[in-house]
This record gives structure tokens, C-alpha cells and sequence, in this order.
């Protein structure tokens, strides 16, 4: 799970965005709920580590800048 995206009017993205970005990583069945920055996907790529570092990587190279994850 991330935290910071769209919230308090900083670090916003448009949830067909994000959703592309996990799509173009090869998630499976990306969706979003509202403009929360959650996102549900399936992936058989890597751990939960693994997986929050790629997200969080991509994050970085789209939109330029960086989001926690727990």
C-alpha cells in the first residue's frame, strides 16, 4: 500500500493514470476506487516488498515524485 497520493490537494494523479501505470508494469485487472489513489490489482511478479518498490519506481518515473509504502 502507498500513502500521499491525492491526498490534501498534493501529489495528485488522475485515477485512468495511475491505473494505466499499473496496466503498463503488467498488473492484471488494475482498478481504482474514486479519487483515493488505492488501486486493486493482481500480480504473481513479486513479494509485497517487491511489489511496493516497482510501484513506487514507477510512480517516480511518471509523475516525478516519490510515495511511501508500508
Amino acid at each position: 500500500m502507498m500513502r500521499g497520493i491525492n491526498v490534501g490537494g498534493q501529489k495528485i494523479i488522475r485515477m485512468e493514470n495511475l491505473r494505466a501505470s499499473f496496466e503498463a508494469l503488467g498488473f492484471r485487472r488494475a482498478r481504482s476506487y474514486v479519487q483515493s489513489g488505492n488501486v486493486v490489482f493482481e500480480s504473481t511478479k513479486a513479494s509485497p516488498n517487491g511489489l511496493s518498490k516497482i510501484i513506487g519506481n514507477k510512480i517516480l518515473s511518471d509523475y516525478g515524485f516519490s510515495v511511501p509504502g508500508f
